[in-house]
């Protein structure tokens, strides 16, 4: 019988608590509840009676969600944590992720049809961040065993020869490894081994060990990896009498250690996936977010009597505006569960002149706000091969950098050229243009780079180069260009579909 997931959901909400158990099978899953944020604290952090996953939400009666996250995580310990938050606590499930939290999910009539799978993965996850704990523990064991053997004469290969490197000792373990006896080896120069290529590089280290020198080398014999010490034991007068040499095989520790760095590449990739997430959630949610803001504050200071004239459309605006940051979210959340393991983009057959009517839509609060027209001119029947949702971030962000930057009146173009085998499409603007210096600096992971837009608009500094990867990874390219003053042209290509 395979042992059942215990889950402990911190919730307060009876009715959501009850929705929540109801999405796991008992079969699978064994899911406590606590509703109270202080009594999860005192389980969880003081009595240490920790779960295989938890499922957290923030506000709570007594401690928070982030409180109890940072209690768990003061104590030195690793943990499946998947925190739970509502639509507008995104920075709180940020803030959550990068204390340490796995995963989050949104309270949503979804989250039955989402949690189990999320909790599986987080489960593994968690197992597998455990097991390189260990591997390094038993890392740091092995060594701190090594030191201790090397430091007290270790039983290990243990031969002795003379300056003349004749050998006058080979212990039992040395015979055994190397099958002979003491009458096959005793007496015997070492010397007359030197056309063998593994006793060429031990002569050589007796050699340096008559002159004083002390060697450390690994050795290949028979599939097995040996550390190799060879040193000169002097006499009362300071000249050498005898070389010793000791063999320990590190065939397991190497294994170890091989693993451990197959283990890092994955856990570099994976929190560089997780960062790429971030970034974008940040990014992207701001424009939107910010449109609907400037719509209600636009209409908590209309008059009273100018309500009654423009207040239901301004509604219908706030509502547009919450359906499309709703949308961009559910396709920022897509994305997200496409690169938790690796990052793929889903090409399909797409009409571009659709994709940009979309994002122009998005923009187009901003743009009237700023007074910026924004003129397309892509043909109705261009057919591309792309991910729709990696294009539309792409696209996106490109149209939001040219409004940015151009000064009201001004004008951002969207064009498009057919090539043969792919379409070039282009985000040209007539603002303030970018400094050959700065240019330089977009597309650098390791130079951190952002500008404030002609209305002080705050970026991330991170839009352009999350397109370059996004294009690159649709298997395209992008470039820029810009002159100070005059503006910008932003270009990447695309696959043209058959």
């Amino acid at each position: 019988m395979n042992k059942l997931t215990r889950i402990l959901l911190v919730e307060d909400s009876q009715k959501q608590a009850d929705f929540i158990v109801s999405a796991f099978d008992p079969k699978e899953f064994d899911v406590s509840v606590i509703s109270d944020g202080n009594e999860a604290y005192t389980k969880l952090v003081e009595q240490k009676q920790i779960p295989d996953v938890i499922l957290l939400d923030h506000q709570l009666p007594g401690k928070s969600g982030l409180q109890i996250i940072e209690g768990l995580y003061g104590t030195g310990e690793t943990y499946a944590i998947i925190f739970l938050t509502a639509n507008k606590s995104m920075e709180n499930a940020v803030k959550a992720m990068k204390m340490g939290a796995l995963d989050f999910v949104l309270k949503s009539p979804h989250i039955r049809e989402e949690l189990p799978e999320k909790v599986r993965k987080v489960s593994q996850i968690h197992n597998e961040r455990l097991e390189r704990i260990s591997l390094r523990r038993e890392l740091r064991k092995r060594e701190a065993i090594y030191r201790t053997m090397v430091d007290n004469i270790p039983k290990s290969i243990v031969a002795l020869f003379g300056t003349d490197l004749n050998v006058i000792s080979l212990n039992s373990l040395g015979l055994k490894i190397l099958r002979i006896t003491q009458d096959d080896i005793i007496g015997k120069n070492i010397a007359r081994y030197k056309y063998n290529a593994m006793m060429r590089e031990v002569i050589q280290a007796l050699n340096l060990a008559n002159k004083g020198i002390k060697s450390e080398f690994e050795l290949n014999y028979k599939g097995s990896i040996f550390l190799v010490f060879v040193a000169p034991v002097k006499d009362e007068t300071g000249l050498v009498d005898a070389l010793v040499l000791s063999a320990l095989n590190i065939t397991r520790r190497k294994k170890v250690e091989n693993k451990i760095k197959q283990v890092g590449v994955s856990l570099r990739e994976t929190n560089a996936a997780k960062d790429t997430i971030f970034s974008i959630i940040s990014h992207d949610l701001r424009g939107p977010v910010s449109n609907f803001a400037q719509l209600a504050q636009l209409l908590i200071d209309m008059p009273d009597e100018r309500k009654l004239l423009r207040g239901n459309h301004i509604l219908h605006a706030l509502r547009d505006s919450a359906k499309r940051t709703y949308q961009l979210l559910e396709n920022l959340l897509h994305w997200s569960k496409s690169i938790r393991g690796k990052v793929e983009a889903v090409p399909k057959k797409v009409l571009l002149n659709e994709i940009f009517l979309e994002n122009i839509e998005l923009a187009n609060t901003t743009a009237n706000n700023k007074d910026v027209t924004i003129d397309t001119q892509i043909g109705n029947e261009c057919h591309i091969l792309a991910d729709p949702i990696l294009l539309n971030t792409v696209i996106r962000n490109l149209i939001s950098n040219a409004i940015k930057f151009t000064e009201p009146g001004g004008v951002v173009k969207l064009y498009s050229e057919i090539g043969a085998t792919e379409v070039t499409i282009f985000i040209a603007d007539n603002g303030v243009g970018i400094s050959e210096q700065n240019m330089q600096r977009l597309f650098k992971l390791n130079k951190h780079f952002t500008t404030y837009g002609t209305h002080s608009e705050k970026g991330s500094g991170l839009g352009l180069l999350l397109c370059k990867d996004l294009v690159e990874l649709n298997g395209g390219t992008i470039s820029l260009k810009s002159t100070e003053s005059q503006g910008t042209s932003v270009s990447f290509t695309v696959p043209k579909a058959d």
